[in-house]
C-alpha cells in the first residue's frame, strides 16, 4: 500500500509539474539544412533521430540514435544561439562522425561547420539560411548528402534555405531549397519539403528531400542514377572516364522523418 501511494504520488507530482505540462517543443530542421532553435536549460529531447540536451539557454549538445544503431556511426551535434530577438537569430552549429570500422554501410569520418541565419516575419513564419563547411577525413563510403565528385577534395561548401510556416492545431510545413557543392563541376540542387505536427510534449515530422544535379533534373529520366549506391556497392570498376558521365546524372533521396519526446 505505501509503495502503491509512492507511486501515486510521483506521477502526480510528474504531471502536474507546470514544466512537465507545458514543454519547449523546437524543430532543429531537415537532415541538410538547420533551424536556429536551442533547447532550454535542463531540458531534454528523445527519439528517432535524435538525443539532445540543453546545456544552457544558449548551448545544445545532441547525438543521432539512428547513426548510432543502424549505422555504427558515432555522431556529436553542438549548437550555440548566437543571438535572437524580434525579428532575426543567428546560431553556429558543429557536428562530428565517424563510424567504428563494423558498419557494412557506411565507413568515414568528418566534420560539418554550420552558420545560420533565421529572419523571424511574424509568429508564423521563420525563414533560415545556412552556410556549410563539411571536411572529410575518410570517404570510402560517406553518408547520402556527401555526393560523389569528379576530382577528389574532402572539402564540401553548401548553401541552402528552410522556411518555417505555422499552419493551424499544431501543424508546420517545412519547405527547403538550397546548392549542395557550390564548387563542384556538376553542383546539386537540394530540395525538400515535411509536415510537422507539435503538441506540448511531442514533434512527428513526415517528408522527404532530393539531391539532383540539374542534368539529372532536367534531362531524361532514364539516365538518372544514385552514384553512390552504385559505388558502394562495387558496380564501379571499370567505369574509368565514364563516371563523370554518371555523376552528372546523380541524385539521391532522403527520409525527413522525425519522432521526438520533450521535457
Amino acid at each position: 500500500m505505501a509503495s502503491k501511494k509512492l507511486v501515486l504520488l510521483l506521477m502526480g507530482s510528474l504531471f502536474f509539474d507546470p514544466h512537465f505540462a507545458h514543454a519547449k517543443v523546437v524543430s532543429f530542421g531537415h537532415n541538410l539544412t538547420s533551424t536556429t532553435h536551442v533547447l532550454d536549460k535542463g531540458q531534454f529531447e528523445l527519439g528517432v533521430p535524435a538525443v539532445a540536451v540543453g546545456i544552457s539557454e544558449k548551448f545544445t549538445a545532441g547525438t543521432s540514435t539512428w547513426l548510432m544503431q543502424d549505422y555504427n556511426m558515432y555522431n556529436l551535434y553542438l549548437r550555440y544561439l548566437l543571438k535572437k530577438n524580434e525579428s532575426y537569430s543567428q546560431a553556429l552549429q558543429a557536428s562530428y562522425y565517424k563510424t567504428d570500422g563494423g558498419s557494412n554501410t557506411y565507413r568515414m569520418e568528418a566534420g560539418w561547420l554550420n552558420w545560420i541565419h533565421g529572419w523571424h516575419f511574424n509568429s508564423g513564419y521563420i525563414f533560415f539560411l545556412n552556410a556549410q563547411f563539411m571536411y572529410f577525413v575518410d570517404e570510402t563510403i560517406p553518408f547520402s548528402l556527401r555526393r560523389p565528385r569528379v576530382w577528389r577534395d574532402p572539402t564540401e561548401f553548401n548553401i541552402s534555405t528552410l522556411h518555417e510556416v505555422k499552419l493551424v492545431h499544431g501543424f508546420y510545413l517545412m519547405g527547403e531549397l538550397g546548392i549542395l557543392g557550390v564548387v563542384r563541376k556538376f553542383p546539386l540542387i537540394h530540395s525538400g519539403a515535411s509536415l510537422q505536427w507539435r503538441s506540448n510534449h511531442w514533434l512527428i515530422q513526415i517528408g522527404y528531400s532530393t539531391t539532383a544535379t540539374l542534368a539529372a533534373i532536367g534531362g531524361n529520366r532514364k539516365y538518372r542514377q544514385d552514384v553512390a549506391t552504385y559505388i558502394s556497392n562495387g558496380d564501379d570498376h571499370g567505369l574509368g572516364d565514364h563516371l563523370a558521365q554518371f555523376i552528372k546524372y546523380d541524385y539521391s533521396l532522403h527520409p525527413e522523418v522525425v519522432i521526438q519526446w520533450y521535457y
